[in-house]
């Protein structure tokens, strides 16, 4: 991937600028890794969590749109066959209604 080999060549040439390399012991760079780590595990985390909670509100907006739905064609006098093959909704859902 050419970005990649970029920003490969671009860590080549900081590794070997004298004014940019420091000292860090072994135990610094592992936290360092450790935190970079945290860090995106949190972040994939957050953004899987929202990914989670937008699919359960479409699902939970469908079932009650269905449960609205089926509420009104009972009033409407629709068999419940018909409200089950409309809606997908129980026999059981529907009698709740």
């Amino acid at each position: 991937d050419d970005i990649v080999s970029i920003y490969k060549g671009e860590i080549m040439r900081l590794n070997s600028d004298a004014d940019f390399v420091w000292d860090v012991t072994p135990e610094e760079d592992e936290r360092k890794l450790f935190n970079t780590r945290m860090h995106l595990a949190e972040k994939k985390g957050k953004e899987l969590g929202i990914k989670l909670g937008i699919e359960q509100g479409i699902e939970q907006g469908i079932e009650q749109n269905n449960l609205d739905n089926a509420r009104k064609m009972k009033e409407k006098g629709f068999s419940i066959k018909d409200i089950q093959d409309i809606t997908g909704l129980s026999k059981q859902e529907i009698q709740k209604l």
